[in-house]
């Protein structure tokens, strides 16, 4: 069985740290009073951060919509138990519903032109210091026929 990335060339596109808290991406939620909430406040202010920590990374150019990108995401989950640091996290939040708040808000803020351009995903998620920490790095990939 060939390895995930034997026919596929990567290229550095972008990494961006942003110091904030991880949130997971809730689902939208339905009230009787026919309000719907897609996001929690502490959703958006996490999307805020990555926002901002994307335009002050002076990213270059987005890759072309047709063009498959590879995202890894490291999520630092705060703890205060400083003999956690560095461990994998295996509780909630769940590692999709955190790629999907980073997507979202990438795709909002401009990096990629859809999230449908994302051919490769990994998440990542270890304990450390308050206030936690998302690493995301974005690489183009190619793709040798053979």
């Amino acid at each position: 069985m060939p390895g995930l990335f034997d026919d596929v060339s990567i290229t550095p596109f972008a990494t961006i740290v942003v110091s904030t808290r991880p949130r997971p991406q809730s689902r939208p939620r339905v009230y009787k009073s026919g309000v719907v909430l897609s996001s929690s406040k502490p959703v958006r202010l996490c999307k805020r951060d990555i926002a901002l920590a994307c335009r002050a990374a002076n990213l270059p150019a987005k890759p072309s919509k047709d063009v498959p990108v590879l995202l890894e995401l490291e999520t630092v989950i705060p703890i205060k138990d400083k003999r956690r640091h560095g461990r994998l996290h295996v509780a909630r939040p769940d590692a999709d519903n955190l790629l999907k708040t980073v997507k979202d808000a990438i795709i909002d803020v401009g990096v990629l032109h859809d999230d449908a351009q994302i051919a490769i995903a990994a998440v990542r998620k270890v304990y450390g210091p308050h206030p936690g920490e998302l690493v995301i790095r974005l690489s183009t990939l190619s793709q040798s026929i053979g």
